[in-house]
This record gives C-alpha cells, sequence and structure tokens, in this order.
C-alpha cells in the first residue's frame, strides 16, 4: 500500500472543466464543472455540474474508508429541462418512454465489492418506497456487475435503465 501513503500527502482543491466544442462528437455530456478537494487521501466533490443533452445533472459527494474499504457517498439531481432531446439522443421513442422532468438520488457506492447502495430515489414528486430501491440496485448489480464504472455514461446502458423505470 506504498501508493495510499503517497495520496495521502496530496490535499488541495482541484477545478476539472470540460466542453465539448465538437461539431462531429454528439455525445451525452457537453460541458462539466467538478469541484474536487484532496485531503489526506480522501476525495470530496463540492457541489458540481454536468450539462448533458436534454438537462443538467447537479451532484457532490464524499469518499472515505469503511472497515477498511473506501466508500462514495453521492448525491444526484437529474434536471431534464428537454425530455424530446435527451430521448432522441438516446434514440428512444418519445410516445413510449413517460420521462420524469427530475431524479433525486441519494446513497453510496462501495469501491472494492462493487455494491450499490441506493437510501433515496425520487422522480418528480414521487418518493421511491424500498422495494422499488431494492428492484433499482438489483438492475445496477445485474447490468454492470463488477463492472460498475464510466460504463454508466453508456448510450445503450442509459437506454436500458430508462426502460426499467417505466
Amino acid at each position: 500500500m506504498v501508493g495510499q501513503e503517497y495520496l495521502k500527502k496530496i490535499n488541495g482543491k482541484f477545478l476539472v472543466l470540460y466542453e465539448n466544442n465538437s461539431q462531429l462528437n454528439s455525445g451525452l455530456i457537453k460541458k462539466s464543472q467538478i469541484n474536487l478537494s484532496i485531503k489526506n487521501g480522501n476525495f470530496f466533490v463540492d457541489e458540481s455540474k454536468i450539462l448533458f443533452s436534454g438537462g443538467l445533472l447537479n451532484f457532490y459527494g464524499d469518499t472515505f474508508n469503511f472497515q477498511g474499504m473506501k466508500k462514495i457517498n453521492f448525491n444526484l439531481l437529474f434536471n431534464f429541462r428537454d425530455t424530446d432531446k435527451f430521448l432522441k439522443y438516446l434514440s428512444l421513442n418519445k410516445k413510449k418512454i413517460k420521462m420524469p422532468n427530475i431524479i433525486e438520488t441519494m446513497g453510496s457506492f462501495n469501491i472494492l465489492p462493487k455494491k450499490i447502495n441506493l437510501n433515496k430515489i425520487r422522480i418528480d414528486s414521487n418518493q421511491l418506497n424500498k422495494q422499488s430501491l431494492q428492484r433499482i440496485k438489483f438492475f445496477f448489480d445485474e447490468t454492470f456487475g463488477n463492472e460498475l464504472n464510466l460504463g454508466i455514461f453508456d448510450k445503450k446502458n442509459i437506454k436500458k435503465f430508462i426502460n426499467s423505470i417505466n
């Protein structure tokens, strides 16, 4: 764990900016601003934003050691400003999909066993019950298994998720 010792010595605040200016790349993410700070080997994401095709994601979170394993707490707020644009990007039929305007999620992710825990999901004004939270947790476990990483931004995985909540 030599790397862990070095990581604990890095402290500071970082601003990560991204802007997709390419006319050729019509990816989901258009622009992002991530406010990251590192303190004694723990990462903190302060109020950050990702502008995507059809909406905005506001999020924050932190990491900490839990029983010797890294755990990430997260809070996500998806605001779908133009659901037609979002569904068009995913090549989904807007007549068949009932797309919410807001999805708010709070939970945690255990890095080593790659397991997600969902504490709260609110879709528009409806808070999901424990059974629905378990169904969505099962979806993540089945879809991503031990590969939960940036694949959550993959177009086909987003389509699967949208179809699973409809």
